[in-house]
């Protein structure tokens, strides 16, 4: 997100190969990766214009989230930008964004586009609103859901995903074909 996180590239797989060799000495089975979720802003188009490399997951898949209040003028274009570029888009939590939520039906236009939604699984129970629930339960219906997220940034987010595992919309969500079958 522009300036407002001083994330970059480099420092995310410095720390993932930081955490990879803890990890080979305390729990040498287990191996991680590192991706970004990026905010669509100036600075994410410029870099895929100028073709510089996007931290991905799996099969070159991009998670990017939007601006919750107003829908970003130049999605389309960003999309075409990222499909063209053989990335696979990933929409972060459609079910939070108020636009989506006031006009759900703009959700189909861009799965057409070829956009794959991550949906956080404590909308589904409420945590974000009795909207982005209605949203949430609604796409998890439709089954177009292609990935659970948990969002998790504190030990309360922790609690609230514990929690959530046990609630009947969430075990539907978990029951779709997801492409990603761990949280």
């Amino acid at each position: 997100m522009g300036d407002a996180y001083h994330n970059t590239e480099e420092g995310i797989l410095a720390a993932c190969q930081n955490l990879q060799s803890l990890l080979r000495k305390s729990h040498p089975g287990i191996e991680i990766s590192a991706a970004a979720e990026y905010y669509l802003d100036e600075q994410l188009t410029a870099k895929l214009a100028a073709q510089k490399p996007l931290l991905t997951f799996g099969n070159r898949y991009v998670l990017f989230e939007l601006n919750f209040m107003v829908e970003p003028l130049n999605l389309h274009e960003f999309i075409f930008s990222l499909t063209t570029s053989r990335y696979v888009p990933v929409l972060a939590h459609p079910e939070r964004y108020l636009y989506y939520q006031q006009q759900p039906e703009k959700l189909e236009d861009l799965l057409a586009r070829g956009v794959l939604f991550q949906l956080n699984i404590a909308s589904a129970t409420g945590y974000y609103g009795k909207a982005a629930a209605n949203l949430a339960r609604t796409l998890i219906a439709e089954k177009w859901v292609h990935f659970a997220g948990s969002d998790c940034h504190n030990l309360t987010h922790a609690q609230v995903l514990e929690d959530a595992l046990r609630t009947t919309p969430v075990q539907r969500l978990l029951s779709l074909p997801l492409l990603n079958h761990t949280l």
